[in-house]
């Protein structure tokens, strides 16, 4: 049986503690780095504060590091206080049966699913678990996109002629970790508009022999239809 109590997002204040600390070491180490150089130690500074940002996320924060200071204080206020908040906001907004307040910067679009009352697992990729187990929160976000290649290659943003047959992939940060089955991907599958990167939160759980499993939600607004009947993993 899922248990919900195990959807537990960071405190917002200690995500944005932590993408502060990862600004502040990748600007220190970006002195004679290019931007792609710069973006690959951001990605790792991130990492090992436990963090595993979608690309437009990273590519803002990169922004940052390249403007001035001014600037760089002014939009790393704003993108903090949405990034890190988002998961925790979500998960709250879930328990109250409220709509998640519009959310929108560096190109993501934030959606409210059915987690933790209706969660749907993760068909896992066989080399994802290094990917899930990053961190020390429960609760974090994902991102979905179409079919892609395995997670042991980095992200670059799939390009299927026809994806109306294909299952929705779901990656963390740079990395895809698995797909939805068929009825979870019909769901999100139109949600999924050129140059926007839909996200979510998911839960992960260990089980007994160590291995991870992943659970989201339904998209809210399509859980409500009648007649839709999607998979639940319990």
């Amino acid at each position: 049986m899922f248990d919900p109590s195990l959807v537990r997002p960071s405190p917002p204040a200690l995500t944005q503690r932590r993408i502060d600390a990862a600004l502040d070491a990748a600007r220190a180490g970006s002195q004679g780095r290019n931007r792609d150089q710069t973006r690959e130690l951001l990605v790792a500074e991130l990492r090992a504060r436990g963090l595993m940002l979608p690309p437009p996320a990273v590519d803002f924060f990169v922004e940052l590091i390249a403007g001035g200071p001014v600037q760089r204080q002014a939009r790393r206020l704003a993108g903090q206080a949405k990034l890190g908040g988002l998961a925790f906001r979500s998960l709250s907004a879930a328990i109250r049966h409220r709509p998640l307040p519009s959310w929108d910067v560096a190109g993501l679009h934030a959606v409210l699913s059915t987690l933790p009352s209706r969660p749907v697992e993760v068909i896992l990729d066989h080399d994802a678990s290094e990917h899930l187990a990053v961190g020390d929160a429960g609760t974090y976000d994902v991102w979905f996109g179409p079919a892609a290649s395995s997670s042991s290659d980095r992200h670059t943003r799939p390009q299927a002629e026809d994806t109306a047959d294909q299952p929705v992939t779901v990656f963390r940060g740079e990395y895809k970790v698995g797909v939805l089955d068929r009825d979870s991907s019909a769901a999100w599958r139109p949600l999924l508009h050129e140059g926007r990167t839909v996200t979510t939160f998911a839960t992960r759980r260990q089980a007994e022999t160590g291995e991870w499993r992943l659970f989201v939600g339904l998209p809210l607004e399509r859980s409500k239809r009648p007649g839709y009947e999607g998979s639940q993993n319990p």
